[in-house]
């Protein structure tokens, strides 16, 4: 039991830091994509 209770909490944690990560990815990439559209003219 638990066993599974464990389980059940490195899944959650995975998720939340899952979700972290892609939230930080997507703030970088916004970021990097701003500051290009910025310095380079755009298409």
């Amino acid at each position: 039991m638990s066993k599974d209770v464990s389980r059940r909490k490195f899944l959650g944690d995975l998720a939340i830091g899952g979700a972290a990560g892609v939230g930080i990815l997507t703030g970088l990439h916004s970021t990097s994509q701003a500051a290009t559209t910025e310095t380079l003219p755009h298409r």
